[in-house]
């Protein structure tokens, strides 16, 4: 399992005709960031890569997809 991040952007706009009020025209602009925990690869993954092709974790974890040639 490792952690995925998924930005979503916002924003939003609004008006008002009320006398009593200064501001006629609001706006708010904000990014959310959102962590959940998902499988980068599932079996079937795995099963279904083509001839001379492999899937290794390297260097501490880092995921990789390698290619071999055909001999």
């Amino acid at each position: 399992m490792f952690d995925f991040c998924s930005l979503i952007a916002a924003s939003s706009g609004t008006d008002t005709n009320d006398p009593r009020d200064f501001a006629a025209f609001a706006s708010r602009d904000e990014d959310r960031i959102a962590s959940e925990r998902v499988s980068m690869l599932t079996p079937a993954d795995l099963v279904n890569l083509p001839k001379c092709q492999a899937c290794a974790l390297i260097g501490g974890g880092q995921l990789y997809k390698i290619r071999m040639p055909r001999p």
